[in-house]
């Protein structure tokens, strides 16, 4: 049977990195939250730049139809 050998770290080196631990994840927990607001304000975006393409589009379609009219009574 083996003896009983002390952990080589101490609970203050524990402690700091436990204290390390938190902070990196409090870090991620804040990078992630940015990055669903980043990423809802880009879903207003497409959404946005969707309904102006929409409209380019109708109006698109609306000049041919009124040139096809024009060039039918020439």
């Amino acid at each position: 049977m083996l003896p009983f050998t002390a952990c080589s770290n101490s609970e203050s080196d524990l402690n700091a990195e436990q204290q390390e631990l938190e902070t990196e994840q409090a870090e991620i927990e804040k990078e992630q939250e940015e990055l669903l607001e980043e990423q809802e304000e880009l879903r207003k975006e497409y959404a946005e730049m969707k309904r102006e393409y929409q409209q380019d589009k109708a109006e698109f379609q609306r000049t041919q139809k009124r040139l096809k009219a024009q060039q039918t009574k020439k």
